[in-house]
């Protein structure tokens, strides 16, 4: 059950004590009368979406007979282009968080990808590939020194190169899905994908 408090004018869930009643064993008329909390009987406009609408503040109807409370918010929808925008700016800021963040290998190994890592490892590849590197390749993990050889250390860069490329590949298809949207909740189910 949610209340309305008439003293903070704040939305809340019932707490288990109010400082020293127990709250769970009381009514909800006691609760209005000792802390001023209205239960909420109906809420309009709580199917609310961030991203895509912006929310008025709340007109509130207190029942003082029974001390209840409906609360009615106007939904206004964001112009879709917006949307798009910033959709557009949050999916390719979360491929990036999870570009640099690291790759788990099933060895365990924990590869740092951060952008100066990700240069590195493409040089060493580079430096494999052109047999300018020869014999054990120290690299450095994320959890410490190793020493790979260098079919594992191509195996690295190919882990590294695939896990980035999925991040990107994965982005473009909600981009896609994102700019062929029609309604804002389209543009939602395409960042969810």
């Amino acid at each position: 059950m949610r209340y309305y408090d008439i003293n903070t004018q704040e939305i809340m869930t019932m707490r288990k004590y109010w400082g020293e009643h127990d709250l769970v064993a009381m009514t909800d008329l006691q609760k209005a009368q000792v802390c001023g909390w209205y239960a909420i009987t109906e809420i309009v406009g709580e199917e609310y979406h961030p991203h895509i609408q912006t929310q008025s503040d709340a007109v509130v109807t207190l029942n003082h007979v029974d001390f209840t409370a409906s609360i009615e918010y106007t939904l206004t929808d964001i112009p879709l282009s917006e949307v798009k925008a910033a959709s557009l700016q949050r999916i390719a800021k979360q491929r990036w968080e999870q570009m640099v963040g690291g790759l788990t290998l099933p060895s365990g190994v924990v590869v740092d990808t951060s952008e100066q890592s990700q240069s590195r490892i493409t040089g060493m590849v580079a430096a494999i590939n052109s047999q300018l590197l020869v014999g054990g390749i120290k690299f450095k993990t994320a959890t410490g020194w190793v020493e790979l050889t260098q079919a594992e250390a191509l195996a690295v860069g190919g882990a590294v190169g695939a896990f980035v490329q999925g991040l990107y590949a994965a982005e473009f298809a909600k981009t896609e899905l994102i700019n062929d949207a029609t309604t804002g909740l389209q543009v939602i189910e395409a960042c969810n994908s």
